[in-house]
């Protein structure tokens, strides 16, 4: 009798073990599915997320240019639309100093970011190179501006230049209006050193273009 009781428990503990091990199996297996399922699902959410940017970038590349979400940041629009009041509304009734500085500065802070979503509309290789773009219209918008009012030379060629670049826009509005071709003009210029104070406004393009594009 004690042989035979000796000779189960090794069965006993044999069986139990295998119990043991099923359902530390059972465990595992559960748990890997589990891990699978959700390395599954990762991987679902991520290729539904790389196959809706495409669709969201060709909608907006549909309306914006490359530079255009320069030209949105409220920084620009606000000097946009400084830009646009001081020169249609603040300068014909008031023509003071003010009004003139204030041009200077609008016109040197927003100027490179329009003239760079211009370009980049005519070139997608440009476009690629909108930082670079932006930076190099505000350093020439800013020697523009150091030349105009520090070298006669200068000066009379922007009166010149920019009179003729003007003209045939002045004669299409007389001829709309039912006149006929209008001289050319040349533009008024008034040399003021002073306003070199005003070419650290070339920096916010570029630095917006920065903060956007780095």
């Amino acid at each position: 009798m004690p042989t035979a009781a000796n000779s189960t428990m090794p069965a006993a503990t044999t069986e139990g073990a295998g119990r043991r091990r099923c359902r530390a199996s059972g465990q595992h297996d559960s748990a890997k599915d589990v891990g699978d399922a959700a390395q599954r699902l990762r991987a679902l959410q991520g290729v539904s997320d790389r196959a809706s940017r495409p669709r969201r970038l060709l909608v907006a590349s549909r309306w914006l240019g490359p530079a255009d979400d320069i030209l949105l940041h409220p920084a620009i629009l606000v000097a946009i639309a400084t830009w646009a009041l001081n020169d249609h509304v603040l300068k014909p009734r008031l023509a003071n100093a003010w009004t003139g500085k204030l041009s200077d500065v609008v016109s040197l802070a927003a100027g490179p970011a329009v003239l760079a979503a211009l370009l980049c509309r005519c070139s997608p290789w440009l476009g690629r190179h909108v930082l670079a773009l932006t930076a190099g219209f505000a350093l020439l918008l800013a020697a523009v501006m150091a030349s105009i009012n520090t070298l006669p030379e200068a000066g009379d060629a922007y009166r010149w230049g920019l009179g003729w670049a003007q003209w045939p826009w002045r004669c299409a509005w007389s001829w709309l209006q039912g006149g006929s071709t209008v001289p050319l003009a040349l533009v008024d210029l008034t040399m003021d050193p002073t306003d070199l104070w005003t070419l650290p406004a070339a920096v916010l393009s570029p630095w917006v273009a920065w903060r956007l594009h780095r």
